[in-house]
């Protein structure tokens, strides 16, 4: 394949309506109730980076080169997860429903239930330090109350875009590879 049969995502003006596809998958995986646990290995933003990625690869009827790919689908992730942060902020101020708070008390349930079946204990006994340095019993995690300024916001953002990037380029990446086999048959 010689550099003419590549190419990249970044120069197309319609590639822009891919963008946003991948990022709202990304975002709407992690908003929804029990299915946004995938989220903790990067499945959501995963599919994102993909989604984009392929369908700009299918739209310009080309294989996009893998660097843009990676970039192009990193760029979807983190605009995934930031969409996903301030959507959910938004929710949370309406409603005083915290996504990852209800996530987390999900997999502590999860947790809870796997783990009564292999001890009797269970997890009591497990503590985790709180903002004062108090032990808190893991239990109580899921009530510790969840407050909302700017920082919060900063710190939320800081983690998505560290966090986001790398499964989202990696996406981008398998779509790339799948463009090219799917371009090679036809």
């Amino acid at each position: 394949m010689n550099s003419s049969d590549t190419h990249t995502l970044f120069v197309e003006d319609d590639t822009i309506g891919f963008l946003v596809a991948g990022a709202s998958l990304c975002s709407i995986i992690a908003l929804i109730p029990y299915i946004n646990i995938v989220n903790y290995v990067g499945v959501g933003v995963f599919a994102g980076g993909f989604l984009s990625v392929f369908l700009a690869g299918l739209r310009l009827s080309r294989q996009p080169n893998i660097s843009s790919s990676f970039k192009f689908g990193a760029l979807a992730g983190i605009i995934g997860g930031v969409l996903a942060i301030l959507v959910g902020d938004f929710i949370y101020l309406i409603t005083d429903y915290d996504v990852n708070q209800a996530r987390f008390a999900l997999l502590l349930k999860i947790f809870q239930s796997e783990s009564d079946k292999s001890t009797p204990s269970g997890i009591a006994g497990f503590h985790i330090a709180d903002e004062s340095g108090n032990s808190v019993p893991i239990e109580n995690v899921a009530q510790i109350p969840f407050t909302l300024d700017f920082w919060t916001i900063l710190q939320q953002l800081l983690i998505v875009f560290l966090t986001s990037w790398l499964p989202g380029g990696l996406g981008g990446m398998v779509a790339t590879l799948t463009c090219k086999r799917f371009f090679s048959k036809n």
